[in-house]
């Protein structure tokens, strides 16, 4: 994503999840996943790993799991089918939200994610021109997934 906070603890990369999930067999043993106590998780990406990685995190037994994109559902980069077979499984999704930053909660131990929220004028009409108020919005997980 390419924004302050992705080097924080309980930010993991696309490669680095699916790493230690398949090749260093995290599934086998719970403490080996990658911060397995941490159950609410947040995936934020422009491709369409976002939903792989979605997926997999609420697999191996997170609570909630919410996929953060900018853009509206139309514009997702995901076949029609993966969205749907996400929604499916449960994964929330945060459309129209463009991550800022993420921040540490050193008090708390989670994580926050700076965001800024596109509210239209006109909802109807999401496709055309049309102004778009942005509003910040904060979200908390223990666990990122960029």
């Amino acid at each position: 994503m390419n924004i302050d906070g992705e080097n924080l603890n309980g930010v993991y990369s696309a490669n680095e999840f699916l790493t230690r999930v398949n090749l260093m067999k995290s599934y086998l043993f719970p403490n080996m996943i990658p911060d397995k106590e941490r159950k609410t998780r947040r995936s934020s990406g422009r491709r369409k790993r976002s939903h792989g990685l979605s997926r997999c995190a609420l697999r191996l037994g997170a609570d909630e799991v919410t996929i953060v994109y900018r853009r509206g559902e139309k514009e997702l980069p995901a076949r029609a089918e993966e969205v749907e077979h996400a929604k499916e499984e449960g994964i929330k999704f945060r459309l129209l939200t463009n991550p800022v930053r993420i921040l540490g909660d050193a008090g708390t131990g989670s994580l926050i994610l700076n965001a800024s929220i596109c509210i239209y004028a006109n909802p109807m009409n999401q496709a055309d021109v049309n102004p778009c108020l942005w509003q910040d919005l904060n979200i908390r997980s223990k666990l990122m997934l960029s």
